[in-house]
C-alpha cells in the first residue's frame, strides 16, 4: 500500500470503538472514500473459502465476555487496491446494537486469506488461512506493511492444525472443516511473545463456520454460523 492510499483509508476512519479484538488496542471502523469505485466481486466458487460476492452475508451468534449479540456480515460489493491486492469491503452489524457497526476487508490471493481491519491509526492485515497448507504446516506474516502496531514490532504466525473434519456448529453439522490457528505476537526485544491467539473453522464454499479468539489481557470472544447465504 502506497503513503497516499494509506493516507486516504486513515482519514476515513469511523470514530466509533470496534469490540471485535484483534490487538490490545479496541478496533475503530474504517470505510473506503468514494473515489474508490465499486465493482462486482468475483463470483463464489466451491474452491473459495471466503466468497466476497455483493450481497453474501454470514449471520453469527456472537458473544464477547458474556455479552451475547447477532453478528451479521455483508458483503457490499466494494473494492479497492491495497498492498497490491483487490481487498473486498464487509459490513459488520450487530442486531441488538450491543457493539457497534464496523466495516472489514477480504482478500484472496495465491491460496492466502487475509483480513483487514483498523487498530487505532494502524492497519491491521491478518494472514489467518491458507487451503494449500500441508496438516501442521506453519505461514509467519508481519502484522502490516511496517511489521508495527502501536509502536510494536507485530507478526502473525498460522498453523493448520485440523483438516476435512466434520464440525456441528449451532445446530448444523458440516463436513470437510478446516481448522486454522493464528497467533497475534509482537516482538520483546528477546524474541516474540503471543499476545492474542485466533482459531478460524473454515469450509470451501462457505467461509468461516466458527471463530473463537483470546488474548492476554482476558479478553474472550467467540462467533458460530447461524445462517448465511451465499449470492
Amino acid at each position: 500500500m502506497n503513503s497516499n492510499t494509506l493516507k486516504k483509508l486513515k482519514r476515513t476512519i469511523y470514530p466509533r470503538i470496534y469490540l471485535y479484538a484483534i490487538v490490545l488496542l479496541l478496533f475503530a471502523g474504517c470505510k473506503l472514500d468514494n473515489t474508490v469505485t465499486p465493482s462486482p466481486a468475483v463470483k463464489a466458487t466451491s474452491n473459495s473459502y471466503q466468497p466476497v460476492t455483493k450481497g453474501s452475508y454470514w449471520k453469527y451468534n456472537y458473544t464477547q465476555n458474556n455479552i451475547s449479540d447477532t453478528l451479521t456480515l455483508t458483503m457490499t460489493g466494494t473494492s479497492a487496491l491495497l498492498y497490491g491486492e483487490t481487498y473486498y469491503e464487509g459490513l459488520n452489524s450487530f442486531q441488538s446494537h450491543k457493539f457497534p457497526d464496523a466495516t472489514c476487508y477480504f482478500s484472496q490471493n495465491n491460496h492466502i486469506y487475509n483480513k483487514l481491519t483498523i487498530a487505532s491509526a494502524d492497519t491491521v492485515n491478518q494472514y489467518y488461512f491458507n487451503d494449500t497448507t500441508a496438516l501442521n504446516s506453519t505461514w509467519m506474516a508481519k502484522a502490516n506493511n511496517l511489521g508495527h502496531i502501536n509502536g510494536l514490532e507485530a507478526r502473525f504466525a498460522g498453523q493448520i492444525v485440523e483438516q476435512n473434519i466434520n464440525l456441528t456448529v449451532e445446530g448444523v453439522t458440516y463436513t470437510g472443516v478446516s481448522h486454522s490457528k493464528v497467533y497475534l505476537q509482537y516482538s520483546s526485544g528477546e524474541g516474540y511473545y503471543t499476545y492474542a491467539t485466533y482459531d478460524y473453522f473454515m469450509v470451501k464454499g462457505i467461509g468461516i463456520i466458527e471463530m473463537f479468539y483470546v488474548d492476554t489481557s482476558g479478553v474472550n470472544i467467540s462467533e458460530g454460523l447461524m445462517s448465511y447465504s451465499i449470492k
